[in-house]
């Protein structure tokens, strides 16, 4: 987001911190992680509780406005929609990069595109697209909704965003940089 933007004092936004350790977005996903601290509070909305437990096999959520597609298809349409989906979360590890990124797949109801894990899909398996960066991962430990996740992008061995196979990449508040970055930034970490 542009901090700058005429909107800036508009949308209730005092201020954005950005994660120090992030270079950019294709160079450091799992850095990519910013605290926003608002002018006033949304007495209406009860925020989602942020952890650094390890979300490894667990079922995420993932929501966003983003393009999207169907998964034999990608359907390249803004229509303000916002969508969500479900995923198992195949991987949580600081391989290709130096830091911990959580990475799901968009398997195929045929099981027959997958990248990680198991091939079989969950009965509303998703993925994200263009327009989704900066989502959270919500997980579910026992009784509890918890964000353990900052969306960076993705990419896909088998086609385009949003198809079979597409692997969805966030930032793992479980990395030591950025739930340290989270807590010195005011961010209650559970």
């Amino acid at each position: 987001a542009d901090v700058a933007s005429p909107d800036y004092e508009l949308n209730n936004v005092a201020s954005v911190t950005i994660n120090p350790s992030w270079v950019s977005s294709n160079g450091s996903p799992q850095y990519d992680v910013a605290v926003i601290t608002l002018n006033s509070a949304f007495n209406a909305i009860t925020p989602i509780a942020v952890t650094d437990e390890n979300p490894l096999n667990e079922r995420g959520l993932m929501a966003g406005y983003g393009l999207h597609g169907e998964g034999d298809n990608f359907t390249n349409g803004d229509d303000g929609v916002r969508r969500c989906a479900e995923n198992t979360i195949d991987f949580v590890d600081n391989e290709p990069f130096d830091g911990f990124t959580i990475q799901v797949d968009f398997d195929s109801p045929n099981e027959n595109t997958n990248t990680y894990g198991s091939s079989t899909p969950l009965a509303l398996e998703g993925a994200t697209a263009s327009g989704d960066s900066g989502g959270p991962l919500i997980v579910n430990f026992s009784g509890t909704d918890y964000v353990v996740g900052a969306l960076n992008g993705g990419y896909n061995p088998f086609g385009t965003a949003s198809e079979y196979g597409d692997v969805s990449i966030w930032a793992a508040v479980s990395d030591a940089t950025n739930s340290s970055f989270l807590a010195d930034n005011g961010v209650t970490i559970s």
